[in-house]
């Protein structure tokens, strides 16, 4: 009796612990975003970033979405919501365009990296500077890496597939994770693009010619 008791009630603790922890990812997926949103106005209609700054860091979240939705139209075929909590709780519009934002903070802080190796000069970024392109290309698959290695198998799971191979597993059993091709194509891709925008807004912004 006394046995079964005790495997009850760390049952019970684990669930308890499963559920709160899941209550806290859902609550993230909303409200970082809010966050974000509310952070870029702010700093925007204050003036305290530069104009430039606050127009490629909509345009990361543009393309950011790009990606994103394109991962939800596809859907299970590709990519599959492993927290169910989270799967139940946010429409994929909504999935999208979350995921979409936290993107364009990890592009904002590529430009930071760069911003800072170059000696904290905005007309660096006048012209196609390759250091640039180097710090967004290798920022992007680091940070991608990363959070493959937290969340991939937990959070989400990008399906092996003929598009899609698996680059390396690791793991074995529940703890297997399959490291798929298409989010570092994504992540090399993404911050080339990056760099064209962020170049052509600066040209365009009279900064270049002062």
């Amino acid at each position: 009796m006394s046995n079964s008791k005790e495997n009850g009630k760390s049952n019970s603790t684990s669930n308890d612990n499963t559920t709160s922890k899941d209550n806290f990812i859902v609550a993230f997926e909303y409200i970082y975003p809010i966050v974000i949103v509310v952070t870029w106005v702010y700093l925007t209609n204050n003036n305290v970033i530069p104009r430039e700054v606050s127009i490629i860091w909509f345009l990361g979240f543009m393309l950011g979405l790009i990606w994103e939705s394109l991962f939800k139209i596809i859907g299970d075929k590709f990519m599959i919501t492993k927290n169910e909590k989270l799967k139940n709780s946010m429409p994929p519009f909504l999935y999208s365009i979350s995921h979409a934002l936290q993107d364009s903070v990890l592009f904002i802080i590529g430009f930071i990296i760069a911003y800072f190796l170059l000696g904290q000069n905005l007309k660096a970024f006048c012209s196609f500077n390759v250091v640039v392109l180097i710090v967004f290309v290798v920022w992007g698959l680091l940070q991608e890496i990363y959070i493959e290695y937290l969340y991939n198998d937990k959070l989400w799971e990008y399906l092996p597939g003929k598009y899609n191979p698996t680059i390396v597993t690791t793991g074995e059993g529940k703890n297997k994770k399959n490291w798929t091709l298409i989010p570092y194509i994504t992540w090399l891709i993404a911050p080339i693009i990056y760099w064209i925008i962020v170049t052509k807004v600066f040209q365009r912004s009279g900064r270049c010619t002062i």
